[in-house]
């Protein structure tokens, strides 16, 4: 979506590069009229919209992360073009594939994926005449940014992710370098070592086979597995930031002081997306202001001839958030949550015997996903029974009037509401 906060120096130095022609809204390259749009908000990768093209058989480009370096722009922009020339057969995945088998162990099912992504890289690469910065026109994926965006998913999960995003990211890079190399010109023509073979120090299957091996002999030092406890999940459905290393008293004392006053605590997103189940008013002429989710990503509706027909349940609106109102709203809902682990986590502390403290670590882990899945609600009976059923004890619900009769169904779910904390 285009805004005059997209008018940094950074973009405006990146339109003017491409020779953006801001009345057409349109960039020509290679004798190719190109639409571009961008979006400041939006943080996933940009991309060439194959849909607009299917249906409008022009091309547009959509460029996102709007606020980094004009190279990395310029960079993007060429790359997505780079698959246009793809398509139409202006550029070929075949010198990359020689290079890359030449080179690497592969499948043929791994090598295609990156063959495209490569020889893109390589147009975008050539266009900008050779820039220096390899490294930097394809930055690695840091697990820090991931966990952020989707605080929801295991840690060790992103890292793996991370990591093999990485791996083929450092490849790209690689023959990058191979493709500056032939059409660098050196400033000395004496000593190039130009018949000695590149050396490639961090081969990614032959690495991972033997890391493989070294696990299975038992060589190696064994990195502590992590598991998500109800505690760890009750943070993610509130976005308190942590780390799986830290341990059960660090977590308990972030969640209280979250819930206490400490606002850096929280990653907040900035804004939700909410799907419509009732056709908005101004939908034939707002449309395009609304977004489609495939997969989780949430991808903005290109302008079209015309409005496609709205379906309940499938378009989506995007709001923005207030993060510190939905942290106040957080510490006013979850007030009895609070009291709680402050009561039962200094009874943590003070007990000596550890079947109990493993008694009372299990209730806190389990009240607290179980109090923000109900939104604030917390019964002292409940807990009470979850304690007992820990020490392998029945809970008796046959609670007695004065008289010595047996209280009725609707009584003692009277007085269960009244023990709620």
């Amino acid at each position: 979506m285009k805004t005059e906060k997209s008018k940094t120096k950074k973009f405006k130095t990146f339109l003017n590069n491409i020779n953006y022609d801001e009345r057409k809204m349109t960039v020509d390259v290679d004798g190719i009229s190109v639409i571009l749009d961008w979006d400041d908000e939006n943080n996933e990768s940009s991309y060439l919209d194959h849909d607009y093209h299917t249906l409008t058989g022009e091309w547009l480009i959509m460029i996102n992360q709007t606020d980094r370096p004009s190279n990395q722009l310029m960079f993007d922009f060429y790359h997505e073009v780079g698959h246009i020339m793809l398509e139409i057969g202006e550029i070929s995945t075949e010198p990359f594939v020689k290079w890359y088998k030449d080179r690497f162990f592969y499948n043929e099912n791994s090598i295609e994926e990156i063959a495209v992504e490569a020889t893109c890289d390589e147009y975008a690469f050539l266009k900008m005449d050779c820039p220096r910065n390899i490294e930097g026109l394809l930055p690695l994926l840091s697990a820090i940014t991931v966990a952020k965006k989707y605080p929801d998913k295991d840690i060790d999960e992103i890292k793996e992710y991370c990591s093999s995003v990485n791996d083929i990211l450092k490849d790209r890079r690689k023959y990058l370098h191979k493709i500056a190399s032939e059409n660098t010109p050196t400033s000395s023509p004496v000593f190039v070592r130009s018949n000695r073979p590149p050396k490639f120090s961090s081969n990614v299957v032959k690495r991972k086979k033997f890391l493989e091996y070294c696990k299975a002999m038992g060589y190696g030092s064994k990195t502590p597995d992590h598991v998500k406890t109800d505690l760890h999940h009750a943070m993610d459905k509130l976005y308190i930031v942590y780390d799986l290393s830290e341990t059960f008293v660090e977590l308990c004392e972030k969640l209280i002081s979250a819930l206490t006053d400490k606002n850096d605590m929280f990653s907040i997103p900035k804004y939700q997306y909410v799907v419509t189940t009732e056709e908005p008013d101004n939908w034939n002429e707002e449309y395009h202001t609304y977004y489609c989710n495939t997969n989780g990503k949430y991808a903005k509706i290109r302008k079209l001839p015309e409005a496609p027909k709205w379906v309940s349940d499938t378009f989506w609106r995007k709001i923005n958030v207030d993060p510190n109102a939905v942290i106040s709203g957080y510490r006013i809902k979850f007030e009895k949550l609070r009291k709680f682990l402050e009561e039962k986590y200094k009874a943590w502390k003070w007990e000596v015997h550890a079947d109990q403290r493993n008694i009372l670590q299990k209730t806190i882990e389990h009240f607290a996903l179980d109090c923000v899945l109900s939104h604030g609600e917390l019964s002292k009976v409940r807990v009470e029974e979850y304690i007992l059923s820990l020490k392998g004890c029945g809970y008796n619900t046959t609670l007695k009037k004065t008289t010595g009769e047996l209280l009725s169904y609707n009584e003692r779910k009277a007085l269960e509401k009244q023990n709620k904390i």
